[in-house]
């Protein structure tokens, strides 16, 4: 059996005229019944596929042949489209004599009843789907039963006050249809029996009904039971109107109707299309064992089943024990997936793959950059480290060697790759003293405990020459509260110097102060009170004071911090010159102009003196080298948050405190929103000023426990520790709408931000910080992918499914790409604004039929074909197929105007593709002026010179070509200017309700008059009323598209169109 059925973008409104055949094969022995179905609606209808699931459940174990066909429309039709489907089907179905004939709906209803006697003389019908008794089946002159569709909505308002029995108010919507006429009155009647107010809404607009809705009062309650046509008559798509009450309203709302069971609706007494098929097929099999038509009287199915959303459920705090026995619960945890079939999130899901493969390279472009610029720096930082006076030695706790500075390189004239990974003492600078040897590695344990030590040795130049050293051996510590000891710091001073400074100062007086001077230290004599006797030059120029200006001074005087005289006492109290002590510390002094420098101050009593010698070296640059590197460790350069080495680490760190904690940790992976086109549009600059303020304004949102860190690019983390999945959903929803309220402005360019969120609740430690990460990541790519600029919450069952559920479509759509017959050609027309044409301008659009026969989803197989790289063989394959056809029929191609196709990005970006593209046109007898091929302007701009190259071949050939999409791409008129273009088809989403939004009638005006003033012509995309076009006439848009005009339908009906517009 091959089913067809149409498949759409929009919420709400389907394809015309689809049709499918079930042929099914009986033992040769037995007769075959032949039965016929005809569906008002398509087959992507809820309620049409549960009429004819109950059909076919039914007639599964029969001896029947059943036939399928969908008039794909639920709106009224013409009497030209009524005599257009009998001519089809009088063509289709002349050598067919059915034993019975089945009509679901109005439509198929109003057909068979008008053309009965020509289509199905002497067959009997049995309808169903057909709400009340209709006035139409009392002029029936055929053979007719049914089953006749009575919503017991009676019995929803009892069912809503059992479970809310504080209820004052009940709203019921009823719209304004000739149904919901027959419902009113029926409301009226059963209203004076309660006591609660009833109210119905069947005088409204969407918009007053909308309104209304958000503004109910509490203890209300909502039903649903039809809005298909507003006040005025017009047509409103009912499942869009569902959506947008659920969407503003407080009260819990109930339905009569099993397909309006959407997310946000509590349940219902609901009416059931399964049990309407089921009934009117047992009437078939009634007739079929001889039961005449007259003895089948007509019945009333009324509302069989109560059903309830799960999720509600638990948003009103309703038990399963409070709900009727036997109520069906929907999406049930663990039992059924939840999808989104929105109109916005399929077009930003692909608009997002399309980007996808350009956003890909340029982070990897941007990546690079960054490492460029920090190698950079981190060389600028290293010539600081190798060109420092004193030796550097970093160690792993082991004391093997991981770096060594150039200054302690040349000493010993080694290089580094040759001691690399050595012991410290079994290098050259040690080897020849084992008593240096020894106190080293004495002193390595001391600081894997976390404590500094000094002490002076004697270190080996490259002649085997020992020199005084002073070291300091201190460990380095990393995280947030540096308690983690990753390495060991050596730094050695060359004290040779000052060991004869002070040897001099013990033989000579005289020479004493010549030495002290010429000391590249600045050298200064204490008494126990701590008042400078004496400085060397060196330290009087190096604290801006004039010779002799400091003595008599106190060193406290000296000091940037505050430091009691009594404390400095103390502290040289402990300095015993018997025992040879030398105490050191590294201190912070400021100069005579306040400037703050850094000190290593080293003292030691003098024998037999009350006095004390302080060797202070100015260590500023080396202590802010090691602040810098201390801090590039930890850092982000460009926004100053946490770097992810940092982040990764102290995830690690808070995984393992959940054993000891009893509230959870909340993770967020953040990925800012079209950030690829700020930087294509104004340059890096304006790229770094937006993550600059994009981390202010996720630090500014966030509580000051957390931990806010940059991962590269335009990617973000946030670590909420104690912070339950609630509180954490709140934040990151202040975090969207800061951004989103956010404006960057650039050069006179203003740009609105978006971004994505990834949010997962932390329990226990799991498989660590990285697996954590990768969920959140995985759980942030599903956001994108779902629109854009929204939370999306990790679960891990839920993401495992989508990744099964995406490797069945990549497998359907490889196997459709081996036999090219499954991908089928859909038209729609694009009619001029002022008026009809003489000749046909309409649009290719591409269909997929899966292993089963049935058309599938393009919101399911196109994103699958751009993110698999398989959508440019699509392409090709849509292109053969559309020339063969036009070149089968020669007459149609007479009264064509223009036939457009489409291009993916991945077509546009292949060079092969383009090449070979050029070549069937060039071998095409066609017109080559009637194609024109379509490109999307976020693809023409995001890869402009490849769209320019293919724009200026197609020209030369003599196509013509459209921009799709124009307006939300970002892009300015400059690149307008630079793309020849013949059509501009302006965006739907500023179309659709420019009749009431003076905003979108604004912009498309202005795109309507500077596309005119560049020469190109224009075409509005979702036209969906009149008063639409009349707008459009008004500007002068020069075309328009959508389904007012005509839905997308096989493109063999263009032919009959053709046909039927005479010479």
């Amino acid at each position: 059996m091959f089913n067809f059925s149409s498949c759409s973008l929009s919420r709400s409104l389907r394809f015309l005229f689809l049709s499918c055949l079930l042929v099914t094969t009986s033992p040769i022995f037995a007769k075959v019944a032949e039965v016929l179905v005809l569906h008002s609606g398509h087959q992507g209808n809820q309620w049409t596929r549960d009429i004819q699931k109950g059909i076919e459940t039914q007639f599964e174990d029969e001896n029947i042949a059943l036939y399928v066909t969908y008039l794909d429309s639920y709106q009224v039709l013409t009497e030209q489209a009524l005599a257009q489907y009998v001519d089809y089907f009088s063509r289709k179905f002349e050598q067919r004599d059915f034993d019975a004939v089945i009509v679901s709906g109005d439509n198929a209803l109003k057909l068979v009843q008008r053309y009965a006697d020509r289509l199905f003389l002497n067959t009997p019908i049995i309808f169903t789907g057909i709400k009340r008794h209709k006035k139409s089946l009392l002029n029936f002159t055929h053979k007719i039963s049914g089953v006749i569709e009575s919503e017991n909505i009676l019995g929803t308002v009892l069912l809503s006050l059992s479970l809310f029995p504080e209820t004052h108010s009940i709203y019921i919507v009823t719209g304004n249809s000739r149904e919901s006429k027959i419902t009113t009155k029926s409301i009226a009647k059963f209203s004076k029996q309660l006591s609660q107010n009833v109210i119905t809404f069947n005088d409204e607009t969407e918009v007053s009904l909308k309104q209304k809705v958000s503004k109910l009062p509490e203890n209300s309650v909502l039903i649903f039971d039809d809005f298909s046509r507003d006040r005025n008559g017009q047509f409103v798509n009912r499942n869009t109107m569902l959506k947008s009450l659920i969407g503003v309203s407080k009260s819990p709302i109930f339905v009569v109707n099993r397909h309006d069971l959407e997310g946000g609706v509590l349940g219902g007494l609901v009416i059931s299309g399964f049990t309407q098929g089921k009934t009117a097929a047992i009437k078939v099999l009634d007739l079929l064992q001889g039961v005449p038509i007259e003895a089948l009287p007509v019945e009333v199915n009324v509302s069989d089943k109560y059903f309830f959303q799960y999720d509600e459920m638990l948003r009103w705090n309703i038990s399963v024990e409070e709900i009727p026995s036997g109520s069906v619960i929907l999406n049930e945890p663990a039992t059924k997936l939840h999808l989104t079939d929105s109109f916005t999130v399929a077009l930003f899901s692909i608009l997002l793959v399309i980007l996808f493969a350009f956003l890909q390279w340029w982070k990897v472009h941007k990546i690079k950059l960054e490492k460029l610029d920090v190698q950079r720096k981190s060389d600028r930082i290293e010539h600081i480290f190798n060109i420092s006076y004193d030796f550097v030695f970093v160690l792993d706790l082991l004391g093997n060697i991981k770096n060594v500075n150039q200054t302690a390189l040349n000493f010993v004239e080694q290089d580094l790759n040759e001691i690399t990974g050595l012991p410290l003492w079994d290098t050259t600078w040690w080897y020849k003293d084992h008593d240096s040897q020894q106190r080293l590695k004495s002193a390595m344990g001391v600081a894997r405990l976390g404590n500094q030590i000094r002490f002076e040795c004697l270190l080996f130049d490259q002649k085997e020459k020992p020199h005084a050293f002073d070291l300091s051996i201190q460990p380095i510590r990393e995280g947030e509260d540096d308690t983690e000891i990753t390495s060991i710091i050596v730094e050695a001073r060359n004290i040779n110097e000052i060991k004869s400074v002070e040897e001099e100062v013990r033989k000579a007086n005289k020479r004493s102060n010549l030495l002290l001077d010429e000391s590249p230290s600045m050298l200064l004599m204490l008494n126990a009170q701590g008042l400078i006797l004496s400085c060397n030059k060196y330290g009087c120029n190096l604290l801006g004071y004039a010779d002799g200006e400091l003595i008599g001074r106190n060193l406290v005087t000296l000091y940037s911090q505050l430091i009691n005289i009594s404390d400095l006492k103390e502290y040289l109290e402990n300095c015993n010159s018997a025992d040879g002590l030398l105490l050191s510390r590294e201190i912070s002094y400021s100069t005579k102009e306040n400037r703050k420098i850094w000190i290593n101050e080293r003292v030691r009593k003098l024998a037999d003196h009350d006095q004390y010698f302080l060797v202070c070296e100015n260590i500023t640059e080396r202590y802010e080298l090691s602040k810098e590197l201390n801090y590039r460790a930890s850092h982000d350069y460009l926004t100053g948050l946490k770097n992810r080495l940092f982040f990764e680490n102290q995830l690690d760190t808070y995984l393992k405190d959940l054993a000891y904690q009893s509230t959870p940790y909340s993770l967020m992976y953040l990925d800012m929103d079209k950030f690829k086109i700020i930087n294509d549009t104004c340059g890096h600059q304006a790229g770094d000023e937006v993550l600059r303020q994009i981390a202010t304004i996720l630090t500014e949102s966030v509580s000051a426990h957390s931990l806010v860190a940059r991962l590269g690019g335009d990617e973000f983390a946030i670590i909420m520790p104690q912070t339950e999945l609630i509180e954490a959903k709140l934040a990151a929803q202040r975090i969207i709408n800061a951004i989103g309220k956010h404006y960057f402005l650039w050069e006179g360019q203003h740009f609105t931000l978006g971004i994505s969120i990834g949010l997962a609740e932390l329990t226990d430690a799991g498989r660590g910080g990285v697996h954590a990460l990768s969920c959140v990541d995985s759980a942030c790519y599903t956001a994108k992918e779902s629109g854009r600029n929204r939370i999306h919450v990790y679960e891990e069952d839920k993401q495992e499914e989508l990744r099964r559920e995406e490797v069945v479509w990549v497998n359907k759509v490889q196997d459709a790409l081996r036999d090219e017959s499954r991908f089928c050609l859909y038209a729609q027309l694009i009619k001029p604004v002022d008026g009809e044409s003489d000749y046909l301008h309409y649009e290719i659009l591409t269909r997929m039929i899966d292993e089963a026969g049935n058309l599938a989803p393009p919101d399911k197989f196109i994103p699958i074909a751009e993110s698999y790289n398989l959508a440019d063989k699509i392409d090709m394959i849509i292109i053969t197929k559309t020339l063969s056809w036009l070149r089968n029929h020669p007459e149609h191609v007479l009264k064509l105007d223009m036939c457009s196709i489409n291009l993916s990005g991945q077509s546009i970006g292949d060079p092969q593709f383009i090449d070979d593209l050029v070549e069937i046109l060039n071998n095409s007898a066609l017109p080559l002026e009637k194609l024109c091929f379509e490109i999307t302007e976020t693809v023409a701009i995001g890869s402009f010179s490849n769209a320019s190259k293919l724009i200026r071949k197609l020209k030369k050939l003599g196509c013509k070509l459209a921009l799709d999409d124009f307006g939300t791409g970002l892009s300015s008129f400059g690149y307008l200017k630079r793309l020849h273009v013949d059509y501009l088809k302006i965006d739907g989403v500023f179309v659709k309700d420019m009749a009431n939004d003076e905003q979108d009638m604004g912009i498309v005006k202005s795109i309507n008059e500077l596309s005119h003033l560049f020469g190109k012509k224009t075409i509005a995309e979702y036209v969906e009323d009149e008063v639409t076009i009349e707008k459009l006439k008004e500007i002068g848009v020069d075309y328009a598209q959508g389904y007012h005009l005509g839905k997308p339908v096989p493109i063999d009906m263009m032919a009959l169109l053709s046909d039927s517009m005479g010479d």
